[in-house]
């Protein structure tokens, strides 16, 4: 039982655990010969011989996709960066995508900049697009779902201590509700 990591922290483990699997089995490293992702690979394939991006997915059941997306930012994103987002506001999926597509020695800088700018207030709907009698109500709603997303489930599942169940209730209330909105939002 533990806390789940941070996606910078997660980016940078599963790129070192591609690192140390490559290293014990580099006939699974993209290139190696008899491996083509095009043709197939041409190789016997012994057991247990997977790609890492399979492995990994078996053993963690999360999808190859997810865990070739935080190779790639674990690889691409410079480590003074990840210690540096680490924890903070910027330490999103989304952030470390934005940061790869920057030139590896502006990354840096980029962060500092935006560490330093804050979190940025999500634009507000104008009022006129909302109904007089719901707009208390919407504008409430929008306020409650910002500072919710603010949160690190993380640290909200480690204070819960032991009324995890209250916490498991309320969120599980939670998820219907989102449910149902989105349900309204389809018709």
């Amino acid at each position: 039982c533990r806390a789940e990591l941070s996606p910078s922290d997660r980016s940078r483990q599963t790129a070192r655990r591609k690192a140390i699997y490559e290293e014990l089995h580099p006939e699974t490293r993209q290139g190696s010969p008899g491996v083509s992702r095009q043709v197939g690979d041409l190789r016997q394939r012994n057991a247990g011989d997977d790609r890492f991006t399979a492995n990994t997915a078996a053993a963690t059941g999360q999808s190859e996709r997810k865990i070739q997306r935080d190779v790639e930012r674990g690889e691409k994103v410079a480590p003074e960066v990840h210690e540096l987002i680490r924890g903070t506001f910027l330490d999103r999926g989304r952030y470390l995508d934005e940061l790869k597509a920057v030139p590896r020695q502006d990354q840096l800088a980029k962060a500092e900049r935006d560490i330093t700018a804050g979190p940025k207030a999500p634009p507000r709907v104008p009022s006129e697009e909302i109904p007089a009698d719901n707009a208390v109500l919407f504008r409430r709603f929008l306020e409650l779902a910002d500072e919710i997303s603010e949160m690190k489930p993380a640290n909200l599942v480690a204070g819960a201590g032991r009324q995890r169940a209250l916490l498991n209730q309320r969120a599980s209330t939670l998820g219907g509700i989102a449910d149902d909105i989105m349900g309204g939002l389809d018709q």
